[in-house]
């Protein structure tokens, strides 16, 4: 029986604020200075992994991305070119992680992933699968021949890459899959795919290595590997628990107004000029993407500069990946653009305001020359204010600014013949 409201309230115990606020502080640097170790961790884990794989940089960073957020990547490239050996070796590094692997094909029966019917359950008219060792007991798992897929398996897909449940004897059993990585020898065209395609939020193009020397040294650690070499040296590992903490920290990542606008500004340019369409599920688990990525970057607020993080997510074909890329780096630094304007536009001053003979000419050019470099100083000072508001790296903004402000000042003494005072405009940011 429930307690009157008073009464309640009377029987609870009550903590001291001042008390409260240091059990808070408390708690708060406890959870920072744990997503901090794993961030660590995980730098140190995509450094190892590599320096252990060739050619497969972007690929290693999305994974990494993957299981801190707890998404899915889907690989498309032929045989033999490490698609399961990445995702194998991925798991390693989680003490306590489960992995799990399968070759999919047309007539892969639903029991390949998820186990057996207990005949004993199927005596009293219930259907329990035996899933001990099967995927809905796994942490990362690797699915080769994705496209092959038939129906009945499709179907349990659905639920535990996106719900993370199976059902067994009706009942939804949860699991604990992180990541999925999918793998096919090409783009899965069949129209049953597509929605769990879809829910594969990486994607990425795999080649075969191309660098000769590269080659060789991956002849090298083939051998390595079979004498364990790098399980010797390599003793990185991150818990299931830093894990789960840091993806509730990325749920907590600010994210602005301004990227959030800027992000659906950047969707509607791929629709309309691309012909790029992404899904709204894809574009909403983009923010997860984006929140990932300032964490990784030991930050508590989303800039603009994150969105590079997403060129593997957005887009549907592999040749759509130049447009996506070209699109996201024009959004990630806004700045450069203008801020080459602004350069070309000191030099095009500067060359109009030196070596003129005539001393009356040279007066009136620097006059002119003068309210230009001002001009332009008060340009770069709201650019690098924006910048800066932003997130972004202000060091080349700044020393332009610094470098007209000094050729604006030894053009007036050496024109004009008069000392200058830097005004509060003309102050570098």
């Amino acid at each position: 029986m429930l307690l009157p409201q008073t009464a309640e309230q009377d029987f609870l115990p009550t903590i001291p604020a001042k008390a409260a606020r240091r059990f808070t502080t408390m708690a708060t640097n406890a959870v920072n200075n744990l997503v901090q170790s794993t961030v660590a961790k995980l730098k140190k884990i995509e450094q190892d992994m590599v320096s252990q794989f060739m050619e497969r940089d972007n690929q290693i960073r999305d994974f990494i991305r993957a299981i801190a957020i707890g998404e899915h990547i889907l690989m498309i490239g032929p045989p033999g070119t490490g698609k399961s050996l990445l995702a194998r070796t991925g798991c390693s590094y989680i003490e306590g992680g489960r992995y799990f692997e399968w070759l999919l094909n047309r007539t892969t029966d639903p029991s390949a992933l998820l186990g057996p019917y207990s005949l004993k359950a199927m005596e009293q008219d219930r259907f329990v699968r035996k899933y001990d060792g099967m995927l809905p007991c796994a942490h990362v798992a690797f699915l080769d021949e994705f496209g092959k897929a038939n129906e009945p398996v499709l179907n349990i897909l659905l639920s535990i890459l996106n719900e993370r449940v199976f059902h067994n004897d009706g009942k939804p059993v949860p699991v604990p899959l992180r990541t999925l990585v999918a793998a096919s020898n090409e783009w899965p065209e069949e129209d049953g795919l597509q929605a769990l395609v879809d829910r594969l939020l990486f994607r990425h193009q795999i080649t075969r290595i191309k660098d000769p020397a590269k080659r060789v040294q991956l002849l090298k650690m083939t051998v390595e590997r079979r004498c364990n070499i790098y399980k010797a040296k390599h003793p990185i590992t991150i818990t299931l628990n830093e894990l789960e903490a840091l993806s509730e920290y990325v749920n907590t990542i600010d994210v602005p107004d301004m990227v959030y606008r800027a992000f659906e500004k950047l969707l509607r340019t791929m629709e309309t000029e691309h012909g790029i369409i992404v899904s709204d599920r894809r574009a909403a688990a983009c923010i997860k993407v984006l929140q990932g990525e300032a964490a990784l970057n030991g930050r508590t607020q989303v800039t603009l500069s994150d969105i590079t993080a997403v060129n593997n997510v957005l887009w549907e074909r592999p040749e759509d990946i130049p447009k996506v890329e070209e699109e996201t780096a024009r959004l990630a630094d806004p700045f450069t653009l203008e801020l080459r304007k602004l350069v070309k536009r000191i030099d095009e001053i500067l060359a109009s305001s030196t070596n003129i003979p005539d001393r009356a000419e040279r007066t009136r050019k620097a006059i002119e020359a003068k309210v230009h470099y001002e001009e332009v100083i008060n340009k770069l000072s709201s650019l690098a204010r924006e910048a800066k508001d932003s997130g972004q790296d202000v060091t080349r903004i700044v020393e332009q600014q610094r470098r007209a402000i000094a050729l604006k000042d030894e053009m007036i003494r050496s024109c004009l013949g008069i000392g200058t005072e830097q005004t509060e405009t003309e102050s570098p940011v």
